[in-house]
Formats: C-alpha cells, sequence, structure tokens
C-alpha cells in the first residue's frame, strides 16, 4: 500500500495553508480530518464544510469529521470542572484520544506521516521545531511543511489560491479552536461580546446547570487565598473594562496562552 499523509486540519489559517501547499504545490492529497471537539464556532463549522467541498472539488476526497466518546461539555461534567492551563484534559481526551482511535482503524496505519500546519514564528517553544520530526505524540513521523513560514506567506497562499479565511480571523480573533478557548484572553473575549452574544448566552446557561465555571478564576480571596469563581458575564465584564475608560473595543492585546498541546496542530 502507498505511504499515506494525514493532515491534521483545524479550520484556521495555518492548516488551510498546508492544505493548499500540499495539494496545490507538492502535488500530495493527504487524508484531511478535523477532531470536533463539540465546542467550535459555528464559523468554523461553517468554513470546514467549505473547505470539504473545496476538496472534494480537487481530489475528490472530503474532510473526514472525527468525534470522540465525549464532547467538550460532557467531559466536562465527567471532569467536575472545565479545563484549564493547570489541567489540560481537552486536548487528550477531544482530539488526540479520537484521532489515535480512528487512526488505528486505517490499512494505512503503520506507514503513513501525520501533517500539521505549526509555524517556528508562533511561540518560542515551536521556534525549536523541525520540519521533519521522527518521534511525536501520534507514535509516527510528523511533518511540519510550512514550519518556517510567515503569518504574511500564510496569507498570501490563501490570496493565491481565491481561498476564504475563517471568518474569526476577519473579527478579531488570532486563533481558531474551541470557542472560545478556556485560557482566553482579554481579546478573545471582546469579540465574543461584540459578534456573538448568543454565544455567551449558551455558555452562561451551561453554567447555571452544571454549577461549574467555563473559564478559570481571575482572582483570589485575599483574606483565604481561596480562588474567586468567575461566571462568563464577570470574565467578559472583566475583558470590556479598560484602565482608563476610553480604549475601543478590539484595541486590547491578545493575552491568550498557548497551551502544550498547541505544537500538534490541532486547535489552530
Amino acid at each position: 500500500m502507498k505511504h499515506q499523509y494525514v493532515l491534521c486540519f483545524s479550520g484556521g489559517k495555518d492548516s488551510t495553508a498546508t492544505l493548499l501547499y500540499l495539494i496545490k504545490e507538492k502535488n500530495i492529497v493527504p487524508i484531511v480530518t478535523f477532531q470536533d471537539t463539540g465546542n467550535e464556532s459555528k464559523d468554523t463549522y461553517a468554513y470546514i464544510d467549505y473547505i470539504s467541498g473545496l476538496l472534494n472539488g480537487w481530489t475528490g476526497t472530503e474532510v473526514i469529521k472525527l468525534k470522540g466518546e465525549y464532547d467538550f461539555f460532557s467531559l466536562a461534567i465527567k471532569k467536575k470542572r472545565f479545563p484549564s492551563m493547570k489541567a489540560r484534559f481537552c486536548t487528550e481526551w477531544l482530539k488526540i484520544v479520537p484521532f489515535l482511535r480512528w487512526l488505528e482503524e486505517q490499512p494505512y496505519a503503520d506507514d503513513c506521516t501525520i501533517i500539521t500546519g505549526i509555524r517556528a514564528a508562533e511561540s518560542k517553544a515551536r521556534s525549536k521545531r523541525k520540519e521533519h520530526e521522527d518521534k511525536s505524540t501520534y507514535g509516527r513521523p510528523l511533518w511540519n511543511p510550512i514550519i518556517t513560514w510567515s503569518a504574511a506567506e500564510v496569507f498570501a497562499i490563501h490570496k493565491k489560491y481565491r481561498i476564504d479565511i475563517n471568518p474569526l480571523y476577519k473579527k478579531g480573533l488570532k486563533r481558531v479552536g474551541c470557542f472560545p478557548c478556556v485560557n482566553a484572553g482579554r481579546n478573545e473575549l471582546i469579540v465574543l461580546a461584540r459578534h456573538y452574544p448568543d454565544r455567551i448566552a449558551e455558555i452562561r446557561e451551561v453554567e447555571k446547570q452544571t454549577g461549574l465555571s467555563y473559564l478559570p478564576r481571575r482572582k483570589f480571596n485575599k483574606i483565604t487565598g481561596e480562588a474567586i469563581v468567575w461566571t462568563i458575564d464577570q470574565h467578559v465584564a472583566w475583558a470590556l473594562k479598560t484602565l482608563d475608560g476610553q480604549m475601543e473595543l478590539g484595541t486590547i492585546k491578545q493575552e491568550s496562552t498557548i497551551c502544550a498541546y498547541a505544537g500538534l496542530g490541532v486547535c489552530e
């Protein structure tokens, strides 16, 4: 059987640029998978369908949508908490495990290369990554074909082949993945408040039903040292609050932290 390439596709600009590079410039037709957490933006789901349609026209294949035993919210109920920087169980349970279970069932499971769209310019940790890596979390060789690319080059290949970018970028977000990510910074919450009040309402309802806080605590009780739990509405209010009361929406610097699993290329 011919050696197979499997692209982990998130619907973000980098994985889309990788897909375009492979098909249009390297004449490689990868198997394309999207690991669905059940917690993506409606814009991202629509974008996945858009790319899947293009892929079908180009190669006769489509994006394979994978789901695990749990979605984002049922996993939080099982764990009795939502994930955070100190409890990063979301990527493992919702993306890595479902992907590996699916991969093990494929005839090319032992003869494939996993492809991601990570770029060295995105973080200090990623700057140490190589284009080809023999060992990876996936247990297979890893290829990061656009590791040396700049953001400008990523957008340029979209423009070259007249492919739209995920609408989330046009609305001010710098990453694509869970919506919002539990590590969301001020800017992401501002965009949420401005463009997706319905999403805030959905999270508010989930918090009421589960008694859990979607986002991690922001402050501690100065006397007891205990964490002060905030609701989604309190987090958004914090994001909208400015130092001088005059800063406009969308001008605050992104504060999101890239989690340890981001190097797998499955969240953005």
